[in-house]
């Protein structure tokens, strides 16, 4: 998929933003299952659907605006009821300048519960190498003291063709409670329930070292998501 940063997609720095990068990588996701024949009418016609479970995003450089990039999605692996998608983002030279490791889990819709990945589904797929991501931990670790936030009421402009909040805009909620000027080089994201229209987020938030991590959470603790925010001095 390529593309050219827009004015719409940079900050005041003029780069890529956090969530304009998450909306490239979902696009991306997006047209492969388009193209393969078992996109969002393929898949809202049988009642099932891929969701998102994980995000662990590395970035090595911003691309800034104008500048052209090119990304890049596959899958690495397979399990009974779950896919690991990796992704790349190219820069100037055909550079690494951003890459991505995801999780998901097949739904049944109906049912409300995961069902196997069908192994047509598989094939059609394939596998590829991972992007060499170093693993992370599969639960993000809550720090001990987080300080509460006012609460968020989810809106229309937050839902998505699966009727609930779109993964990136968990972390477009999150971001919003950082500073302005904190540079983040990675970001991990934990999904754990869906949030829907009408429903109010209760955000948690601490600081350790050079990271911030943000729990989202209903009124009696239980958790949406869970997304860590880490940055370097020179970014």
């Amino acid at each position: 998929m390529d593309s050219r940063v827009r004015y719409s997609e940079v900050g005041r720095d003029r780069k890529l933003t956090m969530p304009a990068l998450i909306d490239y990588l979902q696009d991306c996701a997006t047209f492969q299952t388009e193209y393969l024949g078992v996109g969002i009418d393929y898949m809202a016609a049988s009642q099932k659907a891929w969701f998102l479970t994980s995000w662990n995003i590395v970035v090595f450089e911003y691309p800034r605006l104008g500048d052209k990039i090119q990304i890049r999605t596959w899958a690495a692996d397979f399990g009974r009821l779950q896919s690991k998608r990796d992704f790349r983002v190219l820069g100037t030279g055909d550079t690494s300048i951003i890459e991505a490791h995801s999780e998901w889990v097949y739904m049944d819709l109906a049912a409300g519960r995961p069902i196997p990945v069908p192994e047509d589904e598989k094939k059609l797929y394939g596998r590829e190498q991972p992007a060499g991501i170093p693993e992370s931990p599969r639960h993000i670790k809550l720090p001990a003291k987080m300080e509460s936030r006012e609460p968020i009421r989810i809106l229309k402009i937050h839902i998505d063709t699966n009727d609930h909040v779109n993964n990136c805009q968990y972390v477009r909620l999150a971001l919003g409670l950082l500073p302005d000027s904190f540079p983040i080089r990675t970001l991990r994201a934990e999904y754990r329930r869906s949030a829907v229209l009408g429903d109010t987020l209760y955000p948690r938030v601490a600081f350790s070292g050079k990271s911030y991590c943000v729990a989202l959470e209903d009124e009696d603790g239980g958790r949406y998501a869970i997304i860590e925010f880490e940055g370097e001095a020179h970014a």
